[in-house]
């Protein structure tokens, strides 16, 4: 999902492997309007991953606690008139949750992955705390590396990969994309 004013090549995720048949891609005008349809797309549970493309806006949009993001009520109202539902009882009504927050919390229920890309010097903070990895992408000679700038992943599940240590590197070797010739 990016912006209106640039996306990815589509042949080249196909040649990377994707199926196209599965490859949904949006071009939306702003953060807003991008994590409306993350959440939107994560919700339905029909995606194990979603990539929302936030190079071009600097970060999240933090105006997005509209009752139009939170989860559909499945209680019925209080006495005072609040919905209230899940283990937690927390308040129905929308506000204060983070989209961040609430985008994260749709991806564990629905056991997807959510990757927001972002265009930022790895010293700068993350889009929110709860996030788990981090990553600094660059260009090698003949490839992509990525460092590793922060990884909260535990270790508690043995068929896991254990966390990454920052400043860990990985390097793809990759062909020039087939949309650059």
């Amino acid at each position: 999902m990016g912006s209106t004013g640039s996306l990815f090549f589509p042949p080249d995720a196909v040649r990377a492997g994707a199926a196209p048949e599965r490859l949904v891609l949006l071009r939306l005008p702003s953060p807003s309007a991008r994590f409306h349809a993350a959440t939107t797309l994560v919700r339905s549970g029909a995606f194990g991953l979603v990539v929302v493309d936030l190079a071009d806006s600097g970060g999240a949009p933090t105006d997005l606690a509209g009752p139009d993001l939170a989860e559909p009520d499945l209680a019925e109202p209080d006495l005072d008139g609040t919905r209230r539902t899940g283990e937690r009882g927390a308040l129905r009504n929308g506000g204060g949750i983070p989209p961040l927050a609430r985008l994260a919390g749709l991806a564990h229920r629905h056991r997807s992955a959510v990757v927001a890309l972002t265009e930022k010097p790895a010293t700068a903070p993350s889009l929110d705390p709860r996030v788990l990895g981090r990553y600094d992408a660059s260009h090698a000679e003949d490839g992509l590396l990525l460092t590793v700038v922060k990884d909260k992943r535990r270790g508690d599940d043995p068929l896991s990969q254990p966390p990454f240590p920052p400043g860990f590197r990985f390097t793809e070797e990759c062909d020039v994309p087939s949309g650059m010739c």
